[in-house]
């Protein structure tokens, strides 16, 4: 999915939480008569759906992110023989240093890795 189209869901998504909280309002303000229960009611329909599809789009996004990750965790096991550094890996994903330590701790724990650490700090991962 194009980042135009992604963007633009996500504009209809946040549209129906603002339209719905906009009849909601105007709802309860005016529950005496029927007019304001539908209002009611479909602002708590639009808030329900736009919530819902933000929802979905969060999740798409993240899935779609650890898939990339992983593609570039794997493409630089394969260049350095197993070897990968929190720094190659960084760079590589453009994560923070803070982020790819948890993810490359993530790795290691799955496969059970060595993580060495040398006397400039730099810490190694190698996966066999």
């Amino acid at each position: 999915m194009k980042q135009k189209e992604k963007n633009k869901n996500k504009d209809i998504a946040f549209a129906g939480v603002f339209i719905g909280l906009f009849n909601l309002i105007a709802g309860l303000s005016n529950l005496d008569d029927e007019a304001g229960y539908l209002l009611f009611v479909f602002g708590i329909v639009f808030m329900l759906s736009g919530g819902g599809y933000l929802v979905y789009f969060k999740n798409k996004s993240d899935k779609l992110q650890i898939e990339v990750l992983n593609r570039i965790f794997y493409n630089l096991i394969q260049q350095n023989s197993g070897k990968i550094t929190l720094v190659q890996f960084a760079s590589a994903s453009n994560l923070p240093a803070k982020q790819a330590r948890i993810f490359l701790e993530n790795k290691a724990t799955e496969f059970g890795t060595v993580v060495d650490v040398d006397y400039d700090g730099i810490i190694t991962y190698t996966f066999k």
